[in-house]
């Protein structure tokens, strides 16, 4: 729809029979309207991306249900905490929505499959795969905490006669979501709107600043991420317990167990294998592990990807949580990391523009690279790895091609400090690049010129 429309706006940008010099005003003298076009401030600007991107950063992002446990307070900083996450990394975000979106969609059909073979009333819907990512469903027993239970714990809890057969609508998971669907679509219009300014302009000669271009790669990106959870229901603060059914014996509380991180579990799995590919694995450790800071910044961004553990006993699941396993999913992995080469290829379309200085310009350019080909390891790694599955190779050319696999693969995570770097710089320059604002950059279009009036 956008590539149409800016198809027809391409069109009906002036001829260049039609001597406009590239500025507005000249094709409003020639279409009959005033020369003098409205124009526009640095705070107009500033204010119209800063309500796109909290669109973007806040209301879009769909949490998982907190910790019941937790303070009003530690709840809201969690939240502001992912909204900086989304920030330095929406590209993540968006991954996180596919992975919550493609476990959905297997949830719900499973279920279906398994219960409702030949249909009928209570089978589940998208809302229902994602509501129990999200925590949403506790097993209750009378004098014992309530924890959250997974979709395969559901399953098992139902096969063992442990719980009696769950009867929870789509209205009932609805009804704890605090976005309704105007509020959703309102979003939507918000960050739709946004980029048709954006091609409006292109469409008629007139400039873009650097801070509208960072925030129309939040905007293209924010309408995958918001489609992939629409039917996620939105802020729900608690689940819906399930108690155990009154014929079934009291089961044990499961024990808490020491949680593992998706890198530490990898490692464990090749060790298990037999295989070498944890070798760089203990390389990437040793260099950026004992870094308080990687700890506290980027081990966050990693879970976005890759967090796909709920710890037994727990009385909710992690923020990130999603229930799928990243390295088992290609169909996950290869889109989301082709939409961050992407994203970080819209950051090109100031490669030419005139810069304040020199040197913003070039940190611009190199800044724009390096989060444009960040992803790229990862996406070689993983079709390196991919290469001897189905085929009958040799062991030796196998482990050769998985230890080059896991190598190249784990340049991802190792410049990822690097990649924070760059898109911190890159917002910073979004908004220093303001105080020289030249030619059309402050022209705003007339669009009273596109509406028939008297």
């Amino acid at each position: 729809m956008l590539i149409a429309l800016l198809l027809v706006l391409a069109a009906l940008r002036p001829s260049s029979s039609i001597p406009v010099d590239g500025h507005f005003n000249t094709f409003l003298e020639l279409a009959g309207q005033p020369s003098t076009s409205p124009t526009r401030t640095p705070q107009n600007i500033i204010w119209s991306c800063l309500a796109t991107i909290f669109a973007c950063v806040w209301v879009a992002v769909h949490p998982n249900i907190p910790n019941p446990r937790e303070s009003q307070w530690r709840q809201f900083w969690r939240r502001v905490s992912t909204m900086l996450y989304a920030v330095i990394a929406p590209e993540l975000v968006t991954l996180w929505a596919i992975r919550q979106r493609s476990a959905a969609g297997r949830i719900k059909r499973d279920f279906n499959d398994r219960y409702f073979p030949n249909g009928g009333t209570g089978r589940w819907t998208l809302s229902h795969g994602f509501f129990i990512q999200m925590g949403g469903l506790l097993f209750a027993q009378e004098g014992r905490d309530a924890y959250v239970i997974t979709y395969k714990e559901l399953l098992e809890l139902i096969d063992n006669g442990n719980i009696d057969f769950p009867s929870i609508t789509e209205e009932d998971i609805l009804d704890k979501s605090k976005g309704d669907f105007l509020t959703k679509i309102l979003v939507v219009i918000q960050t739709t709107w946004f980029i048709v300014q954006c091609l409006v302009r292109w469409a008629f000669g007139l400039a873009v600043t650097e801070i509208e271009v960072v925030t129309l790669a939040f905007a293209i990106l924010n309408i995958v991420t918001y489609i992939m959870w629409f039917p996620k229901p939105l802020n729900v603060q608690v689940g819906i317990k399930i108690p155990k059914s009154r014929d079934a014996p009291l089961l044990p509380v499961p024990k808490p167990e020491v949680r593992k991180g998706w890198l530490q579990r990898q490692i464990e799995r090749g060790n298990k294998g037999g295989r070498v590919t944890w070798v760089p694995w203990m390389v990437l450790v040793s260099l950026l592990l004992p870094s308080k800071l990687f700890s506290g910044l980027f081990l966050p961004l990693g879970a976005m990807a890759t967090d796909d553990q709920v710890l037994a006993g727990s009385a909710y699941v992690p923020t990130f949580y999603a229930d799928l396993d990243i390295t088992t999913e290609i169909g996950v992995i290869c889109p989301s990391l082709g939409m961050s080469v992407v994203f970080g290829a819209l950051h090109f379309i100031p490669w030419n523009l005139e810069f304040p200085s020199d040197t913003e310009e070039l940190l611009w350019r190199i800044c724009s690279v390096v989060i444009t080909v960040e992803p790229l390891p990862a996406a070689i790694g993983l079709g390196l790895s991919r290469l001897t599955k189905g085929y009958a190779v040799g062991d030796v050319i196998t482990r050769v091609m998985e230890s080059m696999a896991t190598s190249i693969g784990s340049l991802a995570f190792i410049g990822l400090p690097l990649y924070v770097l760059a898109r911190l710089t890159l917002l910073i320059l979004a908004f220093t690049t303001l105080r020289s604002l030249r030619g059309t950059a402050l022209t705003d279009v007339a669009w009273s010129s596109f509406v028939p009036h008297i």
